[in-house]
């Protein structure tokens, strides 16, 4: 009898979020329109949207009420596109646990920073799944935000890949990093996702054969790789606010020709760090960086959990509730302790704050040389809410030293930019498609209030405050379920990727 009652909770499907937006043309009424290129405000317009397209912008005195047009009152409201998360990560449970709080939350695009190998995974959601939802989501029949590029599953220069997948997954040599280029063009990724022990010459292989088949380059900057040489390598992006802390690090060679840099990576090291950092190094390589075609994401929440996680309020945020509590006893509190233990330096000073500031330095500084930013969370790192931490990291920016526009920028026009898709997203303009955040107050005054949120306009559905609260009641009861947290740690052990990661 336990093992059909197991077999059950762990096969069974599970519901997934309820489809409540109301699909119609609408108009919204008298509402501000903020114009995300230049922070300009129209006040009183009224958007007339059809099938999911901006198919007018006016001003309220010129428009005369239609029957097809469900009319939404906003006056003294305001409007943003809709927000994208440009660094998140997927699992197989991501319907249940991510993709209604990132709708509830303002967030209708994700690029998702993993994938799999040659085998379906049970944890980790594959470019197929990623594809799935969002045709599912754009057809109406699922609660999903766009995934809008796919990529590899992460490369690391062959100690990530279990036993059983197909050798050249290890880059042991030109011809495998042709393969594997091969492979994942036929699974249709956008980008090669990089990851931090790559040598060089897996890099340079990689590099080579994507140029070739016209993919992408993104993710970590190798250790083994310089600054410099990734940005002439054509790297799109590169992710983590801990770019410049290594790369204006004075003692960075010596660094990469560790045997094992990431072994001395500890809180000393950090310390280190901090205390020589060369300045006009670092310009000079943000300046070349603004002048090329690489992007940073400094996912600066992945970088405040350390610095805070030795603070009780921090530890105690109301929002761990949506989190399934397999997820918060099993790697969310034990990494939280983990970074408290090992973040004091040989002064007894808890380093990673400093940390934390300086990035955020960095941050300010890159922007004003003009280094192209993208905002991203890194969704699923210990601490990072799907969809409010998207809010946090532009909170976080603004602390750094962007204005409010620049900050939303980084998660609107910018990701459209990036992604080549200015043309139908990242702003609101006739014949744009209608991804569009409705808030109570203006973000430009005071950046928490892209937290306000009255509702939201998504591929022609309307959800309004009932409506978006329904999902986040959702993600909530998901969280609490017994069969979602069964359900996940049974896929999570079940899985020769994590079982990998688990034992690294």
């Amino acid at each position: 009898m336990i093992i059909l009652v197991m077999t059950y909770l762990v096969m069974a499907p599970i519901k997934s979020p309820p489809l409540v937006g109301l699909e119609g043309s609408y108009a919204i009424k008298n509402v501000n329109v903020i114009n995300i290129r230049n922070g300009e405000v129209e006040s009183n317009i009224t958007i007339l949207i059809d099938n999911g397209v901006v198919i007018d912008l006016l001003p309220s005195g010129e428009y005369r009420s239609r029957k097809e047009f469900t009319e939404i009152p906003a006056k003294g409201k305001f409007v943003i596109p809709a927000l994208w998360d440009m660094h998140t990560h997927s699992l197989k449970v991501s319907p249940q646990i991510h993709h209604p709080l990132f709708i509830s939350k303002g967030i209708t695009g994700v690029r998702d920073m993993s994938g799999c190998l040659d085998q379906n995974d049970s944890y980790w959601g594959c470019p197929e799944d990623r594809l799935r939802w969002t045709q599912q989501a754009l057809a109406g029949t699922r609660v999903s935000p766009r995934y809008i590029l796919q990529s590899s599953y992460q490369t690391n220069g062959g100690n990530e890949v279990p036993a059983g997948f197909s050798e050249f997954f290890s880059l042991n040599d030109k011809e495998a990093a042709k393969k594997f280029v091969a492979y994942y063009v036929n699974q249709h990724v956008d980008f090669i996702k990089t990851y931090s022990e790559l040598t060089r010459e897996q890099y340079d292989n990689l590099v080579h054969f994507s140029s070739l088949n016209k993919l992408d380059i993104a993710g970590h900057k190798p250790l083994s790789v310089s600054l410099t040489h990734a940005i002439q390598s054509g790297q799109k992006s590169i992710e983590h606010g801990r770019l410049f802390l290594f790369e204006c690090y004075e003692g960075i060679e010596d660094f990469r020709q560790l045997d094992d840099p990431i072994a001395h990576y500890d809180a000393q090291f950090m310390r280190q760090l901090l205390e020589h950092q060369q300045n006009q190094k670092c310009d000079q390589l943000m300046t070349a960086m603004a002048n090329s075609e690489t992007w940073w994401t400094p996912t600066l929440t992945t970088l405040q959990m350390g610095a805070f996680a030795n603070n009780p309020g921090f530890r105690d945020d109301h929002r761990l509730d949506y989190i399934p509590y397999v997820i918060k006893s099993l790697i969310w509190y034990p990494d939280a302790n983990s970074a408290v233990d090992k973040g004091l330096d040989n002064e007894g000073t808890y380093v990673r704050t400093d940390f934390f500031e300086q990035a955020k330095i960095q941050v300010e500084r890159a922007h004003h040389l003009g280094v192209k930013l993208l905002a991203g969370t890194d969704n699923l790192d210990t601490y990072v809410f799907s969809g409010s931490s998207l809010h946090d990291e532009l909170k976080m920016m603004v602390d750094a030293g962007l204005t409010p526009l620049e900050a939303l920028q980084t998660a609107t026009i910018n990701p459209a930019l990036f992604a080549g898709m200015q043309q139908d997203f990242g702003s609101i303009e006739k014949g744009k498609q209608a991804d569009i955040l409705l808030l109570n107050s203006n973000p430009l005054n005071d950046i928490n209030n892209t937290s306000d949120i009255d509702g939201l306009i998504y591929n022609g559905f309307y959800y309004d405050r009932k409506a978006l609260k329904k999902l986040d009641q959702f993600a909530l009861h998901m969280a609490q379920s017994i069969r979602l947290n069964i359900r996940f740690l049974w896929n999570a052990l079940s899985s020769p990727l994590m079982r990998v990661q688990l034992a690294d």
